[in-house]
């Protein structure tokens, strides 16, 4: 099955490229032998991002200086150029498995996106079908192409779990990573560029052996502020878990020699700590800053900033006309029986993009909301709990210290009963308890008084 991936502008025409400052892509079409499928813009964007997230291509990889930015352009041209490389069947596996289906669909989904028989790697053509039919399997559990080409079902965005809502429970910090089972270095600050946006690049190596890492063996170049935007999210993301504190900023002398070698090893440390904690290594932030090129860490930055994820699919947009030809519809279905709904016709009425994106915009700021008060009542009550769980173990503390002070005073009285019996020895008292030792029969005379001679005598009392 052949395939290929056209952007489209805003009148529903191919782009020609020219260039890598191509318009942004108001659509995209895939262009398959059973039929062609329709895309978002958010659908592009989310799908490019993603794929640029576990890319195992584009400048980033080698060029150091990219850190500053990442590769930008028209995701068709680029991919043509291969300057955003695939995503390989290792990295892809562990990803898919952030959607919860089972491995035999996930496998089924890889197949049929790599046209029938399963490739090692995915292009971003390939990886869009693998997103769509992703989608398809969330919502109705079923994998058929014909159907998606029919676009019959009325599908969300595939969910990936990589904007998750804030998680609330305290979880066991006992229950920690294994030593050997991934090292961080933090290595070779080296100051790139000049002047006021002369800044300290960090080389992070990773190498782990966790099955829920995409990749095991890494090198990447970070600079502070992308630390600190990994910090900020874990922070938002994982609420009540006790996170270390961040090496912090230094306005003046931040490129001073002795500085950075103080950052680097704290940096380092923090680091280690996070990847060790059982929560927080599952992090898919904190899996893209270790893994991902540069240009893959902006990618994900967009697609939390923006909430893409989270948005409507709109595979076919034109949601604006078709509620307003609802409305009309059902008014004419109800004044009086002036109309009937076989007579109406639908409100013949232009796609306005504009406030498709408002409404769109609103409506995810509205549940960002609701779901901060809610995040902010669960996070209430959870620190209420934990309120009278410290207070229980005060009442548990205080009563232990009672019960070891009673058993000091315990043992000081039978020490002081101890050394008054070995002092009353020392002066040859008797002493009660005493034993009184085997004598011969001289010695008892002796000691007694009589006896018969040579006899033995004793009693053990």
């Amino acid at each position: 099955m052949s395939t290929s991936l056209v952007a489209l502008d805003h009148e529903g025409k191919e782009q020609v490229p020219t260039g890598e400052h191509t318009a942004r892509a108001h659509a995209w079409v895939l262009k398959l032998t059973k039929g062609n499928i329709r895309f978002s813009r958010a659908e592009g964007d989310y799908y490019t991002g993603l794929f640029r997230v576990l890319s195992d291509g584009g400048d980033a990889v080698a060029e150091m200086g990219v850190a500053t930015g990442g590769v930008s352009g028209d995701p068709v041209e680029l991919a043509a150029q291969g300057r955003l490389g695939t995503v390989r069947g290792a990295e892809g596996a562990v990803f898919l498995r952030r959607s919860r289906l089972p491995d035999d669909q996930l496998r089924e989904v890889w197949r049929l996106a790599s046209g029938g028989k399963s490739k090692r790697a995915l292009g971003l053509e390939n990886w869009f079908l693998a997103m769509r039919l992703t989608a398809l399997a969330q919502k109705t559990g079923v994998l058929d192409l014909d159907r998606m080409v029919a676009g019959t079902d009325a599908l969300r965005m595939p969910d990936f779990d990589v904007d998750p809502d804030p998680d609330l429970s305290l979880g066991d910090p006992s229950k920690v990573v294994a030593e050997a089972a991934i090292s961080v270095a933090v290595t070779d600050p080296t100051s790139v560029g000049s002047g006021l946006s002369r800044h300290t690049v960090f080389t992070i190596t990773t190498t782990t052996s966790l099955a829920f890492f995409m990749r095991k063996n890494t090198t990447v170049y970070r600079r502070y502020r992308d630390v600190l935007w990994l910090h900020d999210r874990l922070c938002s993301v994982y609420p009540g878990v006790i996170i270390p504190p961040l090496p912090g900023k230094k306005a003046v002398g931040n490129m001073e020699a002795e500085f950075v070698e103080s950052r680097r090893v704290a940096l380092e440390d923090y680091l280690s700590r996070i990847t060790h904690h059982p929560r927080l290594a599952k992090s898919f932030d904190l899996q893209t800053f270790l893994g991902a090129t540069s240009d893959g860490l902006a990618a994900l930055k967009y697609i939390i900033e923006s909430g893409v994820s989270r948005g409507p699919m709109n595979a076919d947009p034109g949601g604006a006309a078709e509620f307003l030809s609802n409305v009309w519809g059902s008014i004419s279905s109800g004044v009086g029986g002036l109309f009937e709904r076989r007579q109406s016709l639908p409100a013949d009425i232009g796609v306005d993009e504009r406030y498709n994106r408002a409404c769109a915009f609103h409506q995810g700021i509205h549940a960002h909301l609701m779901k901060a008060v809610t995040a902010a009542d669960a996070l209430e009550a959870s620190r209420r709990a934990t309120a009278y769980a410290m207070a229980r173990l005060g009442a548990y503390t205080v009563e232990l210290a009672q019960i070891e002070h009673r058993g000091e005073r315990v043992g000081a009285a039978a020490f002081a009963a101890k050394a008054k019996r070995d002092a009353r020895r020392a002066r040859g008292e008797p002493v009660d308890g005493d034993h009184t030792p085997y004598l011969s029969g001289a010695d008892a005379g002796a000691a007694g008084g009589g006896g018969g001679e040579g006899m033995t005598m004793g009693t053990d009392f």
